[in-house]
Parts: structure tokens; sequence; C-alpha cells
């Protein structure tokens, strides 16, 4: 493999925030838009980056993008350039960059990335507004079992024990576990928030490279319906890329790599390294994603193995990109409700366990005491 691909390899973790990590996804798509736009028309290229920076927010980037100006003077290529700044510009673009300089259509590679970018922010938008009111939901709910465990339950406690003479044997052992959990419930909301932390570091694991960030990323893609949307995030950066890195002549085995990288996927990112190795002995690309159904679906295969035979695969991959794509935006319309109402459902029960719990034995006291009168 070439040297564009190893370095995709050894800097995965750099891969997968690229220079959207600094630029944000929105600004990269308009840096690389106008950037593409300079090219068509023939800019000198250190004039165009140093009009361009003066646009963007971060100081690092604008830094590296004058430190690209001064090597494209000096007599280097913009990817050579862009290269030199791994901590700005990722391995997936410095390649894809280096391919559309070969091929003669950089600005149409830079478009790529441009349109990439503005996926990627749809799909921020699209997640922040799948977990925004459930996130409220849930932790309003956090702030009543707060409440409860305070005020509410210590009350009811010690209005039954009165009641009762100050004996638990009105109580039954669901009582006694609800009034147990009080102390616990009063730290709900920090409960809520630790479990955020967790399902961020969960989230940021999924692009990791080690050897446990793709279990985590395995498992994640078994949970339903977020299984789903995670897959058809990652097969739509995957396809997308794929498809680019192909129609830019760059080698199979190569560009297999480059787009398990741009998933931004551990367990994609896996699996298309050892797809690689498989395109590199000689099998094609259905044959060898046919081996592993639980990352790549058969409707993939199929469509491969299609544009295999009709010798057009980037044309395969341009529609299935598409049709996940359309599938990510049907998903994160459906999260949000399925969400709220797991959240719903889930208090609606824990409340009506609670109130049986504590008016359960109240109701008992009182019709003892009137018996007893």
């Amino acid at each position: 493999m070439s040297d564009a691909t190893n370095a995709g390899a050894a800097g995965a973790a750099d891969g997968a925030r690229g220079g959207r990590a600094r630029f944000g996804a929105e600004e990269f798509a308009i840096f690389n838009t106008e950037l593409a736009a300079a090219c068509s028309r023939d800019v000198p290229l250190p004039s165009a980056l140093r009009v361009l920076k003066s646009e963007l927010r971060d100081a690092t980037v604008r830094d590296a993008l004058d430190a690209v100006a001064r090597d494209v003077e000096g007599g280097a290529d913009l990817a050579s350039a862009f290269e030199r700044r791994r901590d700005v510009f990722s391995p997936t673009y410095v390649a894809l960059v280096r391919a559309g300089l070969r091929s003669g259509d950089l600005p149409g590679t830079l478009l790529l990335f441009a349109e990439e970018s503005r996926f990627t922010a749809q799909l921020r938008n699209n997640v922040r507004a799948a977990i925004v009111y459930p996130a409220l939901v849930l932790f309003a709910a956090s702030l009543f079992l707060a409440f409860a465990g305070w005020v509410l339950l210590p009350g009811f406690e010690g209005t039954i024990l009165d009641m009762a003479g100050g004996s638990y044997r009105h109580m039954g052992t669901l009582t006694r576990m609800v009034f147990a959990l009080a102390p616990v419930l009063r730290f709900a909301p920090a409960i809520v928030l630790a479990l955020a932390v967790v399902v961020g570091v969960v989230w940021k694991t999924l692009a990791a490279g080690s050897p446990r960030a793709v279990s985590v990323a395995r498992f994640v893609l078994g949970i339903p319906l977020l299984g789903r949307y995670v897959q058809a995030i990652s097969l739509t950066r995957f396809s997308r890329l794929l498809a680019a890195a192909l129609a830019a002549e760059i080698p199979v085995p190569e560009a297999l790599a480059l787009a398990g990288i741009a998933s931004g996927n551990a367990a994609v990112r896996d699996a298309a390294r050892e797809l690689s190795e498989r395109v590199g002995g000689g099998a094609s690309i259905a044959e060898s994603l046919e081996k592993d159904a639980r990352i790549f679906p058969a409707t993939l295969v199929w469509m491969l193995s299609l544009g295999e035979s009709r010798g057009d695969v980037v044309s395969a991959l341009e529609e299935y990109a598409r049709i996940q794509g359309d599938r990510c935006r049907r998903l994160a319309e459906i999260l949000p409700t399925v969400l709220s109402t797991i959240v719903v459902v889930t208090g609606t029960i824990m409340l009506s366990v609670g109130v049986q719990a504590v008016f359960g034995p109240l109701i008992g006291i009182m019709r003892a005491i009137g018996s007893a009168e």
C-alpha cells in the first residue's frame, strides 16, 4: 500500500477528527467550496489560501493555512503541504487532495469534502434534535425523584410509622424497598448527568482505533434502532468516500482503508482494513464485503455486485450512499419520539409503583383504624 494508506492507518484517531475538528463541519464545507471555486478560476493557490484564512475563527487553522501557502510558494504541491499539518488536516483529506491533483480534478474533490462536511453538520443537528427533548424530560424526572427522595418519601414514611405506632408491620416488601431507595433518589440528577457522560464517552469511543473501541462499536451496532442509525451514518460516509476515491483512481485497497477511516466508526474501520487486505489478495469488493454481514448489509453487497458486473462501481456506491443518507434522515425523525416515549412510559411505571407502595399501607392502616373503632 502507498504512504497515504499507511498514514491513514497510523493516524486513525486524527483521521476521525480531520480538519473538521478545528474547522467545524459547516466552516470546513465553506472552505472547500471556496477553495474549489478559486482552483476552477485558476486563482494562485497561495493567494487563495491567504484570503480564505481571514474568514476562519481558529487561530491554529489560520496559522496552518499560512504555512501551507508558504510551502506551495516554495514549490510543494497542495497535498504535501496539507500533510505537514496533520493536527488540522486528516490523512483521508490529504490522500484525496493528492488524488484530485493527480487526476486533474482538484475542484471536484474539494467539492466532495464540502458535501461531506455539510452532511456531517446535518447529522450533528439531527443528533442534537434527537436527544434534546428526551434529555430535558429525563432531567426533569430526575429533579422530581430528588424531591421525592428528600421530602416526599421521608414524610410519608414518618406519617405511616406514626399511624402504625412505630411499627413496619403494615408495610409490604415493595413499600420498604421504595423507602430504602429514598437516599439514592436524592442524587437522581447527578446519576442522570453521569449517564450522559458515559453516553458521550461511548459515542466518542465509536470513532477510536483501539480493539476495545471496535468491540464497543460492534455492540452499539446491535442495539435496536440506535444501531441502525449509527450504521446508516457510518455506511453513508463509507460509501461516499469510497466512491470518490475510486473515481479519483486511488487503488482499491487504499480506497477501502481510507473509506473505513472516513466512516468515523471503529467497527467499520476495522472491517474495511480486513477488506483492503482481501481485495489486495485478489478478491472482489462484493465478495469481501459478504464476509462481514453484520457490518455491511446484503443490500450493499448486492448493489456492489451489480456495479462490478456492469463496470460502474462508483455509481452503485453513490446510489447506496444516497439511500443510506435518506435512511439517516428518517431515523433521525423517529428517534426523538421513541426516546421520549421510553422515558415517559418508564416514568409512568415508576410513579405508579411508588404511589401504590406509599398509599397502599396508608389505606390499610386507615381501614384497620376504622375497623377497630
